[in-house]
């Protein structure tokens, strides 16, 4: 118990705040350094990232498998694997740019913040956040990049949404044509 309690302090505690046109994802807990904290809320945010990214490579796996075989076997493994890890470096390269370049705030932005946002207990000159404002200190590049990143996420949440209702339809037609057969 007593090492669960050590390890337990060291947290960065995540909340997502939102005041005056302002959302947040503030990084809080015993780690009082800035730049620690700010890389452990980018890892949670590439964690995040990867675990969606898996999800979805099983759905693709399971669906390409079951439903466009005649694909797979025109495709070596090699070449679909290669296929598979290049797409995914992209993605997470992408994802890893927006969270470092339109997520990252400037000093424009944390000075911003640290006048205008309260939360009871925090001293927002101290904590690490990442965030944006679409009311004040939002250039059109990051914005962009911003609607890129929803774009990416909708795609992938559609992706695993086509992917499990195809195998859903193909797992009960196969069912229902066993059940014909005997």
């Amino acid at each position: 118990m007593e090492k669960f309690a050590r390890t337990s302090r060291i947290q960065v505690i995540q909340q997502v705040i939102s005041q005056h046109s302002i959302l947040l994802l503030l990084g809080t807990g015993i780690v009082n350094e800035r730049s620690v904290s700010f890389t452990l809320i980018l890892l949670y945010g590439m964690v995040f990232f990867v675990s969606t990214l898996s999800v979805t490579n099983s759905f693709i796996y399971r669906y390409l498998h079951l439903c466009r075989n005649e694909f797979v076997q025109r495709v070596s493994s090699k070449q679909f694997i290669l296929i598979g890890c290049l797409l995914n470096m992209i993605i997470l390269g992408n994802v890893f740019y927006v969270l470092h370049v339109a997520i990252l705030p400037g000093e424009r932005f944390v000075d911003f913040v640290t006048k205008t946002v309260i939360v009871d207990g925090i001293d927002m000159s101290r904590a690490a956040f990442f965030g944006f404002s679409m009311k004040y200190c939002m250039e059109s590049f990051r914005l962009a990049l911003i609607i890129e990143l929803i774009l990416l996420l909708s795609l992938i949440a559609l992706v695993n949404v086509f992917c499990a209702l195809k195998i859903k339809s193909y797992l009960k037609n196969a069912k229902q044509t066993s059940i014909k057969v005997f």
